[in-house]
């Protein structure tokens, strides 16, 4: 028998809670050989919680329990380790006993459901460079700036502090009502998702620190080649620029800002020469604006290739799909994992509509290449808002043929602007909806069935101000591409 490790379950309720993870992460194989084994004993009484981290740690890094011993004498470990599998090996020999380390008064805090890595990973990005803990996180960290402040002020101070604390004392902070909403509401939420998304980081995560920087996500930037009718002047330049001249005074005003301070480029700042400085980042997530008409983020890329890097690193861009550059084409197998996602939102010229400036057949060839490279996910990120509601079926049948899984369609339902948001519906198109979405079976629907069925009522006139705005503006027609919606919402104006 060859011991791969012998690890006592004593001193795991000792030891930092990611010692374990740690541990089996160095020593999980591939493909293991038939003698080799991971041993786990104890012979004195340990809690349940222990043994549940000890099952989950194995579950996540898919390592068979045919190579796993436990070595006990104590009757509720062995029934513990009986029930998971079938294949554990059940002994008792106290010769093979590791030592126990001394005692320690500290209690480890295992990773659980109701705890999230990003407070003590790092922090998420706004294209002003205004920081927060993650992009579903309500609020900022303070007034920090990553264009002026240093990153680990930023990820030791007072704000993430106390919500790192507000974990360890097995709350979730009140800045974090988005996920506990989504997650009772049947989505994923940033909190189920980061388990996966952190996966080359979470063994290095310590709970019971003031954390380390791991990880670096958000929007580096706001330049776009798109004007997304749910997006807005913060986020693409080119909203920015039509606002300059077509919008209030008040949204040039804010276009111009935005023109200024989110377009971010290295002869502006430094900010990818400090991030190349901090070599403990091996997670990254970067949205836009358009991820890869960034020239520095594709030369980021390259460093982290060059400099024997990537090979450590989960990097997870998401994009709108309109352009692939051949770097990344070549270049995805070279990293511990690569994920593209890619919004789309609809399908045909209502993505066209949706999305304007995007080409479906393009878009959708693009998705097809991505599909093909090695080592690298795709998934399909949809926000859902009163725009394309009526027609998800067809969004999920399109998916169903690009025979992409639920585990790489991410539903998210917008908030803003409210008069976009399928909370509060016109009641005609609230019964259409409904009648719509009954009628087809797939469990993603049932999360927003129930947010349709328990919407509040307006009479919509906001929503079609802003739609025949745009469509004067970019000289389009809603009601062509979308004719279901409209007819339900400009009834009103025809009733006149």
């Amino acid at each position: 028998m060859n011991i791969l490790e012998n690890i006592s379950i004593e001193n795991l309720e000792n030891s930092p809670g990611n010692t374990l993870l740690n541990k089996l992460y160095y020593i999980k194989k591939d493909v293991f050989s038939d003698n080799d084994r991971i041993i786990f004993s104890c012979f004195s009484e340990v809690s349940t919680q222990t043994l549940h981290h000890i099952e989950w740690c194995c579950y996540y890094l898919d390592i068979p329990f045919f190579f796993v011993i436990c070595n006990t004498n104590q009757i509720a470990v062995k029934e513990f380790f009986a029930q998971i599998d079938k294949d554990i090996t059940l002994i008792e020999d106290k010769s093979i006993v590791p030592p126990l380390n001394n005692k320690s008064s500290a209690k480890p805090i295992f990773y659980n459901d109701s705890l999230c890595t990003h407070p003590w990973s790092g922090f998420h990005v706004y294209p002003d460079g205004s920081t927060s803990v993650c992009c579903e996180f309500e609020g900022k960290i303070g007034e920090y700036n990553i264009k002026k402040d240093s990153f680990e002020d930023i990820l030791h101070s007072p704000e993430m502090s106390e919500i790192r604390k507000t974990f360890r004392d097995q709350g979730t902070p009140k800045q974090c009502n988005s996920c506990v909403k989504k997650e009772k509401q049947g989505f994923k939420s940033k909190r189920n998702l980061v388990v996966h998304k952190h996966k080359n980081i979470l063994k290095d995560i310590d709970f019971e620190s003031e954390g380390k920087l791991l990880f670096l996500g958000g929007h580096l930037g706001n330049l776009c080649n798109l004007k997304c009718r749910i997006c807005s002047s913060m986020y693409s330049s080119s909203i920015a620029a039509e606002d300059v001249k077509f919008g209030t005074q008040s949204e040039k005003t804010k276009a111009m800002l935005y023109l200024k301070e989110n377009v971010w480029t290295s002869k502006k700042n430094n900010i990818w020469q400090h991030i190349k400085k901090h070599t403990s980042l091996s997670n990254f997530e970067i949205l836009g604006g358009e991820t890869l008409l960034q020239r520095e983020n594709l030369d980021y890329i390259q460093w982290l290739i060059d400099n024997n890097k990537s090979k450590d690193c989960i990097f997870e861009i998401v994009t709108n799909g309109t352009t692939i550059p051949d770097a990344l084409k070549n270049q995805s197998h070279k990293f511990f994992h690569f994920n593209i996602t890619v919004s789309i939102d609809n399908i045909l010229d209502r993505f066209e509509l949706e999305r304007h400036g995007a080409k479906w057949d393009d878009v959708n060839k693009n998705i097809d290449m991505l599909l093909s490279l090695s080592n690298c996910s795709v998934s399909i990120n949809i926000t859902i808002s009163l725009l394309n509601v009526y027609y998800l079926p067809e969004i999920l049948d399109w998916l169903k043929e690009k025979n992409i899984d639920d585990d790489h369609c991410h539903l998210n339902v917008l908030t803003y602007p409210s008069f976009m948001s399928i909370y509060s519906l016109r009641e005609s198109f609230k019964i259409s909806v409904i009648e719509k979405l009954k009628q087809y079976n797939d469990n993603k629907i049932t999360p927003i069935l129930k947010i349709v069925e328990a919407a509040s009522l307006n009479d919509g006139m906001d929503f079609v101000k802003y739609m025949k705005n745009k469509d004067s503006i970019r000289r389009e027609d809603f009601a062509l591409s979308h004719p279901e919606v409209a007819r339900c919402y400009y009834e009103q104006e025809n009733e006149k």
